[in-house]
Parts: structure tokens; C-alpha cells; sequence
């Protein structure tokens, strides 16, 4: 399973599960999450590129770089998502790590009952994490 994930400059974050990874699939993900007037910064896969759905496109080259000056004069980097994608792994795995140690005693989709040893940042990352199972199973 592969995950695309696109963040506005101080938004949300969208994740969007897809199938295989091609540009065919990115293209229709761009066209779908992005306005075409939005200056796109991507790491430098290059399946963003050359796509003609967004007015600007720029990347940063993750062997050399992290952060750049960039055409529209703001930073090109991907630290936003780099720093969700942290978080979102970090509560996962405890998550992971409090079910396997059976100390959940039940999760329904109206009720949590966990034990208060969880963390603040794993119970942030509920919400999120059910919206990815639910589209998970929805595109199965």
C-alpha cells in the first residue's frame, strides 16, 4: 500500500491511499486535491513532474537538499509533511504497541475505552487513524 499525502500551507493535511504509485495515479490525485493555480513543492520524484496541472512546480532534491529558495519566493521544502508523517508513525506504533500488549479493552466506533498510560499524541491520532482504515477498506 502506498500513501500520497498533500498540505496547504497552514491546512490540513489530505492522505489519499493509492494502488500502484504510477503518474497516471498521481495526475488524478493533483487534478482531484489541487487548485491549478497552486505552486506544487514535492521531494524529487519524478512523478510530479511535468504534469501541466499546476501553475508552478518545484521540488527539492533530497540528496543534496532539504530546504531551497524557490521561483515564488517562499522556501521549497517538504518538512510539513516529512513532520507529519513522524507523528503520524510515532502514534501508530504505540498504538500498535498498547494493542499488542492487550491493554485496549475496547474500540468501537462510538466508544474508546484505553487505559490513561496512553499518550496525548497517540489519542490525537485516533481521528486520523480511522479515516485511513475507513478509506482503506472502502477502496479494498
Amino acid at each position: 500500500m502506498k500513501i500520497v499525502s498533500f498540505v496547504e500551507r497552514g491546512g490540513n493535511v489530505r492522505s489519499k491511499r493509492i494502488k500502484d504509485g504510477t503518474k497516471l495515479e498521481i495526475k488524478d490525485l493533483l487534478r482531484s486535491n489541487v487548485h491549478p493555480e497552486s505552486v506544487l513543492h514535492t521531494d524529487g520524484s519524478g512523478l510530479y513532474t511535468n504534469t501541466g496541472l499546476v501553475r508552478i512546480h518545484e521540488s527539492v532534491d533530497h540528496k543534496s537538499e532539504y530546504v531551497r529558495d524557490g521561483k515564488a519566493s517562499r522556501k521549497v521544502h517538504t518538512n510539513t509533511l516529512e513532520g507529519f508523517f513522524s507523528i503520524f508513525k510515532r502514534g501508530l506504533l504505540e498504538l500498535i504497541s498498547i494493542a499488542a500488549n492487550n491493554t485496549w479493552t475496547a474500540i468501537s466506533r462510538t466508544s474508546i475505552s484505553a487505559p490513561t498510560t496512553v499518550s496525548p499524541t497517540a489519542l490525537m491520532l485516533l481521528p486520523a487513524l480511522a479515516r485511513c482504515w475507513k478509506a482503506s477498506t472502502e477502496s479494498a
